[in-house]
């Protein structure tokens, strides 16, 4: 049958037409309404400036003009709240402007009753009339679609399981308001769709994979959040199109708290960066971070050790447990903090410092209270560089290029209080590196305590890491969720320190390719920070 003569398939063009103008309509007003609200905005916040009295006269003044600075904020913040909503809402709809859904479902939720349709694509959009246009495929409904079995099924909703009837479930191929295809079928006919996705975008990169998401592999996307999530498959199986689209949901679903600065991947190569850089874009979400472990280990390590080749062995990492459990700091533990050629904290008055602190288990708890010591001890030293008068002959000396930058303006100091500020401003500029190595713990020497406690001249470069994070405390706090793709290309070793650097993770998704033949483990959500040691005790905690 030719799609002209076909009932059903002119009955899904007419639909998608009235979709995609009812998306253009929305697009429009929402671009206008965004226009209105910055219009609004701007002028409210002249009018306000213009009637603001800032009045510090006496105590009822003042409370009086904080509450008016107050109201001022409130109104400001709920303009910025309103053309968020709307910002987003247009990024939607134009997401969907270039394929408004990808698949119909029906659904009957009580015996005798009509059926519902829903049409999922990949964002949620509702009409003026808050009437469903398209349906999220996070949405907990598109559940049923992921499922693919016809009859009766089910699906949890703010806590609830909603059980209803899947009669239908029909897949599309949609170019903007053209409908090429569409598919009844009880499985993801992934290839065809994948396949003809791929040849249309002429490139390399995944596409449409929202679509073609297999009941297994949605397991995995909407498995609950837990310590470590392994996902075992052959080459091809779909792995790191699972593992994008479990990010895209993670983001649905925590979307009032999850930024993607919270989330990292770390990817085999940059080749396989590039390839997948586009793909969580086209769901409507942005990237989190993404590196290689070549880059991570560059961050982490000193340059000398950077990129060398590592020989270390899990056994090595049990070493350094054992030896750290009840090791202390020595006077030779201790290094000069300098800056500029100038050196602001000596060694001897840092390990003083950590003296005071002997009650503390020499570790991570320790080295905090030490850090915050020795930024005060910085800012003290630094204030007095900030009283030398000879300090001010200096700032005037300055070109008017790094005057401006510093002070916005030429340096011309009205009393010895500003010149003082001024001064300040200068050398918190000058030193801000200093604060920076304080926080790396430059102040330590890793080399020296691996070396006492090690018995060896020097340090493999993942015995240095794993050695530094285990006494400092080392660790991505941000982090939230993990991605290691291909995890069965990392060593024993290289996965210690993953575990250990992340150890704040909420969740941890391993992807990897067949069976592995060395044992990939899984940390109880009840332990601490992972060590080498407490690896052995870890196992597979999911397989697909």
């Amino acid at each position: 049958m030719t799609q002209a003569a076909d009932p059903v398939f002119q009955q899904e063009q007419e639909h998608l037409s009235a979709t995609y103008a009812t998306l253009q309509d929305l697009a429009q007003a929402t671009a206008r309404q965004l226009e209105k609200i910055a219009r609004e905005a701007a002028a409210d916040k002249q009018s306000m400036g213009d009637e603001l009295t800032v009045n510090f006269a006496t105590a009822d003044d003042i409370l009086e003009t904080y509450a008016d600075f107050a109201a001022m904020n409130r109104i400001v913040e709920a303009y910025n709240i309103s053309q968020d909503i709307n910002a987003q809402k247009l990024s939607d709809i134009q997401l969907l402007l270039r394929q408004p859904y990808f698949a119909k479902i029906s659904l009957r939720f009580k015996p005798g009753e009509e059926p519902r349709d829903l049409y999922i694509g990949d964002a949620g959009v509702s009409d003026e009339d808050c009437r469903r246009i398209v349906v999220d495929w996070r949405s907990p409904v598109a559940e049923a679609y992921y499922n693919q079995d016809l009859g009766p099924t089910s699906y949890e909703a703010n806590g609830r399981i909603i059980h209803a009837d899947l009669l239908l479930r029909r897949q599309f191929s949609i170019e903007e308001d053209r409908l090429l295809a569409y598919f009844d079928t009880t499985v993801a006919i992934q290839d065809a769709l994948l396949l003809a996705s791929l040849a249309q975008r002429r490139s390399a990169q995944m596409q449409a994979i929202t679509a073609t998401i297999q009941k297994e592999q949605n397991r995995v996307v909407r498995h609950d959040d837990v310590p470590v999530l392994l996902v075992n498959g052959v080459a091809g199986s779909g792995k790191t199109s699972v593992m994008l689209q479990r990010i895209a949901y993670l983001f649905y679903r925590h979307r009032e708290t999850l930024d993607p600065r919270d989330m990292t991947i770390v990817t085999p190569n940059p080749v396989f960066r590039r390839y997948i850089d586009q793909v969580l874009p086209s769901m409507g979400e942005r990237n989190p971070q993404m590196l290689t472990w070549a880059e991570l280990a560059e961050r982490l390590l000193p340059p000398a050790l950077a990129g060398a080749a590592d020989r270390t062995s899990a056994d090595a990492l049990d070493a350094i447990d054992a030896a750290v459990a009840s090791f202390e700091l020595q006077p030779a533990d201790f290094r000069d903090i300098a800056c500029e050629g100038v050196t602001l904290v000596r060694a001897p008055s840092i390990r003083k410092m950590a003296e005071r602190f002997a009650n503390v288990p020499a570790g991570p708890h320790r080295m905090v209270l030490i850090r915050e010591e020795l930024h005060k001890r910085l800012r003290t030293r630094l204030g007095q560089m900030a009283a030398q008068e000879s300090l001010h002959d200096e700032l005037a000396e300055l070109s008017l290029d790094e005057q401006l930058r510093l002070f916005h303006g030429p340096f011309d100091p009205q009393d010895e209080r500003e010149a003082r500020s001024l001064a300040q401003a200068y050398v918190n500029d000058r030193y801000a590196a200093a604060f920076e190595a304080v926080e790396r713990d430059d102040w330590l020497s890793i080399d020296r305590i691996g070396q006492r406690l090690l018995g060896r001249r020097s340090l493999e470069p993942l015995e240095w890491l794993y050695l530094k994070i285990a006494v400092t405390g080392l660790a991505d706090a941000q982090a939230q969720y993990v991605m290691v793709d291909e995890v069965q290309d990392y060593t024993a070793a290289q996965l210690a320190v993953l575990a250990r650097y992340y150890a704040a993770l909420a969740s941890c998704c391993w992807a990897t390719r067949t069976r592995p033949s060395r044992r990939i483990w899984r940390r109880s959500s009840r332990r601490g920070p992972c060590s080498s040691a407490s690896m052995a005790r870890w196992r597979s905690a999911s397989s697909t």
